[in-house]
């Protein structure tokens, strides 16, 4: 079940606390995916029972949203999807 609303989210705490702050869509896929550029990643790599949990903005839906994305190398699971406000976006 995806979350919907920062009210749901906030009552995650044990998800929240898994959040990694520092992970971006780019470094996912670089770290996750085998077709990522591998040279940027250093001795930053995923093992095969490593997960991430983190978050991208979608600002082509209307109205824009964010997502929090659980990634391995296995899945990508949608946790959460909360629209936001255009103008917090800009």
């Amino acid at each position: 079940m995806t979350i919907r609303t920062i009210e749901e989210l906030k009552k995650k705490r044990d998800l929240i606390q898994q959040i990694d702050w520092t992970m971006t869509p780019e470094k996912a896929v670089d770290m996750y995916l085998e077709w990522g550029a591998g040279w940027t990643r250093g001795n930053d790599f995923a093992r095969s029972d490593d997960q991430s949990i983190y978050f991208v903005i979608y600002d082509w839906e209307s109205p824009p949203q964010v997502t929090m994305l659980r990634r391995s190398a296995k899945e990508v699971e949608e946790l959460a999807k909360i629209p936001v406000e255009p103008g917090l976006i800009r």
